[in-house]
């Protein structure tokens, strides 16, 4: 009789632990739908105004079937990506081919 008490709380323990796992499961599913809503609010406001027949909530869920790929394109598209002001610049004579490049032209002007 001690085994089967034994297998009945591991049993036990392994269904909690599945019960566990579906929570966690559940919680991050939700964070990640407001993550993608708060994603989503900005493009669909804009694209709104270029189909006025389609509703809100139809472009919500044509949007929230794209890939992540494809949804960072369209953020970027419709400017609601759009880097803040003051941030890190690249210039184009940042490396040391672009300087000699850069000195070559000068020295050509100048001469």
């Amino acid at each position: 009789m001690a085994n089967s008490e034994f297998l009945l709380k591991v049993a036990d323990v392994l269904e909690a632990i599945a019960q566990e796992k579906d929570k966690l499961a559940h919680e991050l599913d939700s964070i990640k739908l407001e993550k993608r809503k708060e994603v989503l609010a900005p493009i669909v406001e804009k694209l709104s105004f270029l189909d006025t027949n389609t509703s809100q909530d139809a472009l919500v869920s044509k949007l929230s079937s794209l890939d992540d790929e494809t949804l960072s394109i369209l953020s970027r598209a419709t400017g609601s990506d759009v880097p803040q002001l003051g941030g890190s610049v690249k210039m184009a004579s940042a490396t040391n081919n672009n300087n000699n490049a850069d000195s070559s032209f000068a020295s050509w002007i100048l001469s």
